[in-house]
C-alpha cells in the first residue's frame, strides 16, 4: 500500500488539548493556526480551553445573586474553582459566605486570585474530617481574611493563616474537642502539616506546612 500524504490541515486536526503539556505553549498556539492572533489571545492553556467550557452561572452552586454585587466580579471564578474541588462534605456556599462578613466597614471579601489554589488542601483535609466523623461540615465561621479585616477581628493574630487563605475555621455536629481529633489522627497519618486550633465553639485547621497546636 502506498503512503498517503496528510495535509498540514489534515495533521492539525488531529491535534488534542491532551498534547499541550508535551509542548511549548507558543509551539502549541502556532499547530492550531492562531499564531497571528498573538499570545495575548490565549495567556495560558487553560484560559484557551475555557473559551469551550460552558457558562457557568453562581446559582449553579446556590449562591443568591445579590452575593455577585456584594463581592463582585471574582466571585464566580472562585466560585468555579471551588466547585472543582468535588468536595463530598461541604459546599461551595459553605466555603464563600464567611467571605461576605464585614468589621465595621471592612469585609473580607473573596481572596486573590493567586492565592486561590492555596486553599485546596485545607479543603481537602476538612472533607477527610468530615468523612471520618460520618458527617457534612456544619458551618465554615472563616476562610480567607483580608489584612484589613483581620486587623479588626478581636484576638485574631497579626500573622494569622486566614490572610494566606489556607485556614478555615469549621463547626461540625460533632464537639470541636472530636473535630481536633480527627484531625490530629489525620496529621499524625501525614495527610497534611499545618495547625489544629482547639475553641469551645469551633475548630481551626491549617496547612501552613509546618505543625501547630493550641487551645
Amino acid at each position: 500500500m502506498g503512503y498517503r500524504y496528510a495535509s498540514p490541515m489534515q495533521k492539525r486536526s488531529h491535534i488534542s488539548f491532551e498534547d499541550a503539556p508535551a509542548m511549548d505553549r507558543r509551539q502549541f498556539v502556532s499547530m492550531l493556526g492562531l499564531g497571528g492572533l498573538g499570545l495575548a489571545f490565549a495567556p495560558t492553556l487553560q484560559q484557551f480551553t475555557n473559551l469551550f467550557a460552558p457558562p457557568v452561572a453562581i446559582g449553579d452552586f446556590g449562591l443568591p445573586q445579590e452575593w455577585s454585587t456584594i463581592l463582585g466580579a471574582p466571585l464566580k471564578g472562585y466560585a468555579s474553582f471551588l466547585g472543582g474541588l468535588q468536595l463530598k462534605h461541604l459546599s461551595v456556599k459553605q466555603i464563600i459566605e464567611p467571605h461576605l462578613k464585614l468589621r465595621g466597614e471592612v469585609r473580607s471579601g473573596i481572596p486573590p486570585a493567586g492565592m486561590w489554589m492555596k486553599m485546596k488542601p485545607t479543603l481537602l483535609v476538612a472533607d477527610q474530617i468530615a468523612e471520618r466523623l460520618g458527617e457534612k461540615v456544619d458551618t465554615v465561621i472563616s476562610a480567607y481574611r483580608s489584612p484589613a479585616y483581620n486587623a479588626r477581628c478581636p484576638g485574631a493574630s497579626k500573622h494569622s493563616q486566614h490572610m494566606n487563605n489556607v485556614a478555615l475555621d469549621l463547626v461540625f455536629a460533632s464537639s470541636p474537642r472530636k473535630v481536633a481529633k480527627v484531625a490530629h489522627s489525620l496529621r499524625d497519618e501525614g495527610k497534611f502539616r499545618g495547625g489544629i486550633g482547639l475553641y469551645p465553639d469551633f475548630t481551626h485547621v491549617d496547612t501552613r506546612g509546618t505543625n501547630a497546636n493550641w487551645g
